[in-house]
């Protein structure tokens, strides 16, 4: 049977259903055979594979199983979620492919929040995770990471299972699990940084906008909340300040730092400096810390140093 297709013919469904509207199943194969070696002179790509597909669209079950919808389904997940064409549940994400089944990771990780930088407009998302101890773990990453099948290494660090062999999956299932959960996946406003944010306050004074700034900040962020009594913090400073001139230039410079923005003003620093150990320099310290948060050294501390 002569053909009369041009290869752009090939990118529509017509030759193969031609094909499929034979009945004998004899002749079809003849003409496949005859259809696969004039798709091959007239230079059509992946004509076999073009042709399986058409053939399983015909198919109700494999249908059916192209448009089936997978859930996420981990045990005490913090929100479902359409997993794509991956499987992914507490043994694992994993995908059916011809080649055989494929590994994204070994243990449950999904994305829980799409964070949105107020200052810079980068993009970042919550991953949540669990390891044996089936303990959700919360860290934020940037896209720039989860993207990127030669970054996405760095998650090891945090726990999360993945391998430069198994880098692309992964990168595959957070890309699947983001865009077709849009509408699910809660998007927030963060901040990487303390202070005045234009039109909308003071972080960390802000409600609705969390932080996604460096690890060492992240300490200092966490410090500053209100704790305590006011009126008897106002009382037990006024007494210290009379017993150190010091004391009262770091009081005057934590509250002044606040300002600089508004007045736009330059920054400033404060250096007090004494050979002398027990001449008050680590207390005085402490009082300008705690205007604004926790003034101790250890856990949460507001008090950064400068070491590398």
């Amino acid at each position: 049977m002569p053909f009369t297709y041009k290869k752009e013919d090939f990118d529509t469904s017509e030759p193969y259903q031609n094909l499929m509207n034979i009945d004998d199943p004899f002749e079809r194969q003849i003409q496949e055979d005859e259809l696969k070696e004039y798709a091959i002179k007239l230079g059509v790509p992946s004509f076999g594979k073009r042709l399986k597909m058409y053939k399983d669209s015909l198919n109700p079950r494999k249908n059916a199983k192209l448009h089936e919808v997978r859930m996420t389904n981990f045990t005490g997940q913090p929100i479902d979620l359409d997993s794509g064409d991956w499987t992914a549940n507490d043994f694992g994400i994993t995908k059916d492919t011809q080649e055989g089944t494929v590994f994204a990771c070994p243990n449950p990780v999904t994305i829980t929040r799409r964070i949105v930088n107020i200052d810079t407009g980068e993009e970042k998302v919550e991953l949540v995770y669990t390891k044996g101890d089936k303990k959700w773990r919360r860290r934020i990453f940037s896209k720039g990471i989860t993207s990127n099948s030669r970054k996405i290494v760095e998650l090891a660090e945090c726990g999360i299972a993945v391998t430069s062999e198994t880098a692309k999956y992964l990168v595959n299932y957070l890309f699947q699990l983001e865009n077709l959960n849009l509408d699910i996946i809660p998007e927030v406003r963060s901040i990487s940084r303390l202070g005045m944010i234009k039109d909308i306050g003071f972080s960390p004074y802000v409600d609705g906008i969390v932080f996604d700034g460096d690890d060492k900040l992240k300490n200092a962020y966490a410090a500053i909340a209100s704790k305590g009594s006011r009126d008897g913090w106002v009382k037990l400073m006024r007494g210290l300040r009379g017993t150190s001139v010091e004391l009262r230039i770091l009081l005057a410079a934590s509250f002044a730092s606040v300002l600089v923005s508004p007045l736009n003003i330059n920054p400033f620093f404060v250096h007090i400096w004494s050979g002398e150990s027990g001449s008050g320099k680590t207390v005085a310290l402490m009082c300008a810390a705690s205007v604004w948060g926790d003034p101790h050294w250890q856990g949460q501390a507001y008090i950064q140093n400068f070491n590398a």
